[in-house]
């Protein structure tokens, strides 16, 4: 299917509905769909070409290469140790990807480096890395826009770099797609996660859960982006004079940018990261709380299941965390217990009480159907019932996220 639409239920039905691509057959003619900017599939196209075995092995390289990158360059921009860097980026940013192929990495990666360089004045290769970040434009747009406003020597790396993504879209979905992109497939996209969705962490699926109208929480989410994108500017911006570090600039936006909105997935949260690790390094005084931080969002809470076929794993990540911040060993102790039954708990009840509504019928919807509106079916369908289970699981996280950002406010 060449040149075929891929926004559209076909395509991409047909081509997921290949027993190659998935492990588990999509049944009821479910579609997952590609809600990406063009110069994202123009990566995708390059690896089509590939048999599918080889281009998997080829993405877990690029994903796992990306978290190998973040790691590099937190360690150069921040000092911080491997033995924690490592396991607080191990499963927030690789396995929580991986187990889905999700772009986040590539975008943190990107930032890191972007941070790093920026520290040093490269602002060439800073654009370069805020540039590959955009593979995830709503989340790391904050950071682009921040040093273009107040990175002047940045400014022609960042333009030029825009145009080639411009180009880049252009060759890959043109002018008609690329309009479609915008105008049809991002608000289907964001109405079709709005209902109950364990991996949403954004304010319209909270406003969903607790009764609002579909068209108030996609506004609020909305609203609340553009505050957040503002506010996470202006604060990179205080910190970038008051500390004399044009890396802030890169790293608090697109933390910032994962409070509340209308769409964010738990794959996504990782971004915040790099932030804390700056905060961390830079300003003292707020130590204490950023180690609580850290280790708030160094694990993927919902992905419970997931994490329990990696329990030893999941249990060394937590232990070296709680061993370096957590100075009374009795209470690091008894940290890493709690955090180990909760996500223990959490993957056994889900598992055990974990329900599913019969599956949707893909002949309800045309070919020429969005597969937004065929997404929306099966998240209904399929995460409806079960909100009950992840919803307190959201909670670390968004402490984490609301303590982040509570201490980049008030660092002086």
């Amino acid at each position: 299917m060449i040149h075929a639409d891929p926004y559209l239920a076909e395509p991409l039905r047909a081509c997921e509905a290949n027993g190659d691509i998935h492990a588990r057959p999509l049944r009821g003619g479910i579609v997952i769909p590609s809600p990406v900017p063009g110069y994202d599939l123009a990566a995708f196209m390059l690896l089509a070409h590939l048999p599918y075995a080889v281009a998997v092995i080829v993405w877990g390289v690029a994903l796992w290469s990306a978290v190998l990158l973040t790691i590099l360059a937190l360690r150069r921009l921040t000092g911080m140790p491997f033995n924690v860097l490592i396991p607080a980026l191990i499963l927030s940013d690789g396995y929580a990807s991986s187990v889905y192929g999700n772009l986040a990495p590539l975008a943190v990666g990107g930032l890191s480096v972007a941070a790093w360089c920026t520290s040093r004045r490269r602002y060439a290769l800073a654009a370069l890395g805020m540039l590959a970040a955009m593979c995830e434009p709503h989340i790391c747009l904050g950071a682009l826009a921040a040093c273009f406003f107040f990175m002047p020597l940045a400014r022609g790396p960042i333009f030029l770099g825009a145009c080639a993504l411009g180009v880049l879209t252009y060759a890959a979905t043109g002018v008609r797609q690329t309009l479609e992109y915008i105008r049809d497939v991002l608000p289907r996209h964001v109405a079709s996660e709005t209902a109950n969705n364990a991996g949403q962490y954004s304010l319209t699926n909270l406003l969903h859960i607790l009764g609002a109208s579909d068209r108030a929480a996609i506004l609020a989410g909305h609203l609340c982006y553009v505050a957040m994108f503002v506010i996470g500017i202006a604060v990179a911006q205080r910190l970038s004079v008051a500390y004399r570090e044009e890396a802030f600039l890169v790293l608090i936006p697109p933390a910032f940018a994962l409070i509340g909105g209308a769409f964010i997935h738990i794959t996504q949260m990782a971004v915040a990261l790099p932030a804390g690790f700056l905060l961390y390094a830079r300003i003292a005084p707020l130590r204490p709380s950023l180690r609580a931080v850290i280790m708030l969002l160094a694990v993927p809470w919902t992905l419970c299941v997931q994490l329990s076929f990696i329990f030893p794993i999941v249990a060394i990540c937590v232990a070296l965390l709680a061993r370096t911040f957590v100075p009374n060993r009795p209470l690091a102790a008894a940290l890493v217990m709690v955090q180990l039954a909760v996500i223990f708990a959490a993957a056994v009840v889900t598992m055990r009480f974990h329900t599913t509504l019969p599956a949707p019928t893909y002949g309800e919807f045309p070919a020429t159907a969005y597969a937004e509106d065929v997404w929306r079916l099966a998240i209904q369908t399929k995460h409806s019932p079960n909100v009950a289970f992840f919803l307190p699981l959201k909670l670390p996280t968004w402490c984490g996220l609301v303590m982040l950002a509570w201490a980049a406010m008030r660092a002086k």
